[in-house]
C-alpha cells in the first residue's frame, strides 16, 4: 500500500480531536460566563437546585441558594411569624365577650415547603399559617360553655299573696337558647381569618306549653268566738298558714305538715294557746296551740281535690271547726298529717288566714279534672254516752270541798267517705277514715269528808289517783275501692265546715269553780 494514503488518514483524526477540544473549551467559557451574569444580572441560572437571583420569601433574597440553604436561612423568619400569630373570637353580643388564641393554644405552622416549591420560577413570596384542625377543636370545646345559652321552657308562676279577683297563676314564655357553631368556626380558622365573630347556632327548646292549674280541691273553716279567736291562737294560725301557703308537692311526692312547719316551740316563735290534753278531758297552754285547725283545713281540701292521704289522725275529742270525721290532728314529733300528690303533674297550695271574716281557707290546684264530681261524707257509726260521774279524793282541799275537774263529754265514732259522682249519680265511694272520739264522765275532785260521806251512801267514787285516758290509734285510711278513671272539676266555691254549736271547741275555756255552802253530794265546793 502507498505511504501516502497512511498520513492522509492520521491528518483527518487529528482535525476531528482539534474541533472537538475547541468545542468543549468554547462550552466551559460559555458556562462560566452565563453563571457569571445569572450571579450578576439575575439571569436564569442552568442548576434547577439554586433559586434566581431576587427571589423573596416574607422580604429575605433567597437567590442563587439552594432549597436546603434557603429554608435553613428562613427558620427564624418562620419562628417569628409562627409567634406572632394571633386570633380574635368575638361574640356576636358582646365587645366584652371574646377569646384570643396564639401559636401556644393550638397547632400552629407554615406552608414553607409549598412556599420553596413554587419558588424555583423566581418572584416574592409570603408565608401562610397552616394549622391543625384537631387541635383546633380541641380548644374549641374548652371555652364552648362561654357562648353557651340554655333554653328556657315555657314556666308557670304564681302569686301566693290572696287576691280574691286576680288570676293565680301566668306563663310566662320561654327563650331560645344558643351555642357556639364549632365546625363553623373551625373552617374559618383554617382559612386564615383572624378576626372571627362567634358562629352561633340557636336552640330551640321551649317545650310543650303547659296548661295553666285550676283549682281541683278547697275548704274552709272559721276561727270566731270563744277561745278560737284567742289573739295567741289566731297568731299560731296565721303562722301556719304562711309556711305552708305557696307549697309546690310535685307529682308523686308527698306533704308532711310536721316537716313543713317543723317543732313548734317558743324559741322557735310559736305562742302559748290551749291544747287538748288528758286524752279530751282538759286542756293546756302549749307552743302552737290551734295549728291544728290549718292541717284540718287542709285535709279537707285535700280529699276534695282527690289525693291520697297517706297518715291522719283525729282529735281524741271532737272539736268545733270541723264536723266529726273531718279533723286531722298534728304533735311536733309524733302526730302527723301526710298526703300524696297522685296525679302526674305538681300541684300547689295556698292557705291563708281571712281575719276580717275569721276563716281559714285552703285551695289547693292542679291539672282539670274532667268526668266525675266529689263530695265527702262523714257518718256517725256510734255514739258514747258518759259514764257516771267520777269522784276522786284531793287531799289538798279541804275536808268538804268538790271540784270539777271535767264536764260530761260523749263518745263518738265516725266513718268519713269520699263519693265520686258523675252526672249526679253515685259512681263508687272510698272510706277514707275511720275517727274515734273519747267518752269521758264527769269527775270531780273532793276532799277527805266528802270522800267518806261518799263511800258511806255507796256513791260511785274512781280510785284515789287520777289516771289519764290513752289518746285513740291512728286511725288508718282503708283501701280505696274503685274509682272512675278520669277526673272531674273541682267545686266552684269552697266548702265549709257546717257548725257544730254543742261540741266542745279545741280549746275551751274552763269556767273558774265558785264556792258554795257546805258540802252535799250533789253541790260542787271548792277549797275556801
Amino acid at each position: 500500500m502507498p505511504r501516502i494514503g497512511k498520513w492522509r488518514n492520521s491528518n483527518k483524526s487529528a482535525g476531528v480531536f482539534a474541533v472537538t477540544a475547541t468545542v468543549v473549551a468554547m462550552v466551559f467559557v460559555l458556562g462560566a460566563v452565563l453563571m457569571f451574569l445569572s450571579k450578576s444580572f439575575g439571569f436564569p441560572s442552568l442548576d434547577k437546585h439554586v433559586y434566581p437571583g431576587g427571589t423573596t420569601v416574607e422580604g429575605v433574597d433567597i437567590g442563587g441558594m439552594t432549597p436546603a440553604e434557603a429554608k435553613d436561612a428562613l427558620s427564624g423568619v418562620e419562628n417569628d411569624f409562627i409567634s406572632s400569630y394571633s386570633c380574635t373570637l368575638r361574640s356576636p353580643d358582646s365587645d366584652e365577650k371574646k377569646h384570643v388564641f396564639t401559636s401556644e393554644d393550638y397547632t400552629v405552622r407554615t406552608d414553607i415547603e409549598n412556599v420553596l416549591e413554587s419558588a424555583e420560577d423566581g418572584g416574592s413570596y409570603s408565608l401562610s399559617y397552616v394549622i391543625s384542625a384537631q387541635s383546633i377543636k380541641r380548644c374549641l370545646l374548652d371555652i364552648a360553655d362561654d357562648y353557651e345559652v340554655q333554653p328556657q321552657p315555657y314556666e308557670i308562676k304564681f302569686d301566693k299573696s290572696f287576691h280574691p279577683h286576680g288570676e293565680r297563676f301566668t306563663l310566662a314564655e320561654g327563650s331560645d337558647g344558643q351555642e357556639l357553631d364549632i365546625d363553623s368556626c373551625v373552617e374559618s380558622i383554617m382559612r386564615g381569618e383572624t378576626d372571627i365573630e362567634a358562629p352561633i347556632t340557636v336552640t330551640s327548646n321551649k317545650g310543650v306549653i303547659p296548661s295553666l292549674p285550676v283549682l281541683i280541691g278547697s275548704y274552709k273553716t272559721s276561727f270566731k268566738g270563744g277561745a278560737l279567736a284567742a289573739p295567741n291562737r289566731v297568731y299560731n294560725i296565721k303562722k301556719a298558714a304562711e309556711i305552708i301557703n305557696g307549697s309546690v308537692v310535685d307529682a308523686f311526692k308527698t306533704f308532711s305538715c310536721n316537716d313543713a312547719l317543723g317543732n313548734r316551740t317558743e324559741k322557735a316563735g310559736w305562742r302559748l294557746a290551749p291544747g287538748i290534753t288528758e286524752g279530751g278531758a282538759d286542756t293546756e297552754d302549749q307552743p302552737g296551740g290551734g295549728v291544728c285547725q290549718v292541717s284540718s283545713t287542709l285535709f279537707n281540701a285535700v280529699l276534695y281535690a282527690d289525693m291520697e292521704i297517706v297518715e291522719r289522725r283525729s282529735h281524741s275529742k271532737q272539736i268545733s271547726y270541723c264536723e266529726g270525721g273531718r279533723d286531722a290532728t298534728i304533735d311536733s314529733g309524733s302526730i302527723d298529717f301526710v298526703w300524696k300528690n297522685t296525679s302526674s303533674a305538681p300541684v300547689y297550695v295556698f292557705v291563708w288566714a281571712d281575719e276580717d271574716a275569721k276563716e281559714l281557707l285552703c285551695e289547693i290546684y292542679g291539672s282539670p279534672k274532667t268526668d266525675y264530681e266529689i263530695d265527702i261524707e262523714a257518718v256517725l257509726t256510734e255514739e258514747i254516752p258518759p259514764s257516771e260521774d267520777e269522784y276522786i279524793l284531793d287531799e289538798t282541799l279541804s275536808s268538804n270541798a268538790r271540784v270539777e275537774d271535767n264536764p260530761p263529754i260523749t263518745g263518738y265514732v265516725y266513718k268519713t267517705y269520699r263519693v265520686y259522682y258523675k252526672d249526679g249519680v253515685e259512681q263508687s265511694r272510698e272510706l277514707v277514715a275511720e275517727s274515734h272520739y273519747n267518752m269521758h264522765p264527769r269527775r270531780f275532785r273532793v276532799g277527805r269528808s266528802y270522800y267518806k260521806k261518799l263511800n258511806a251512801t255507796a256513791a260511785p267514787i274512781s280510785s284515789p289517783k287520777p289516771s289519764k285516758t290513752p289518746k285513740p290509734a291512728s286511725s288508718t285510711p282503708a283501701a280505696a275501692t274503685q274509682t272512675p278513671a278520669s277526673p272531674t272539676n273541682a267545686p266552684t266555691s269552697i266548702p265549709t265546715a257546717p257548725p257544730t254549736p254543742d261540741t266542745p271547741s279545741e280549746a275551751p275555756e274552763t269556767p273558774p269553780p265558785s264556792e258554795s255552802s257546805p258540802p252535799s253530794p250533789t253541790e260542787d265546793v271548792v277549797e275556801p
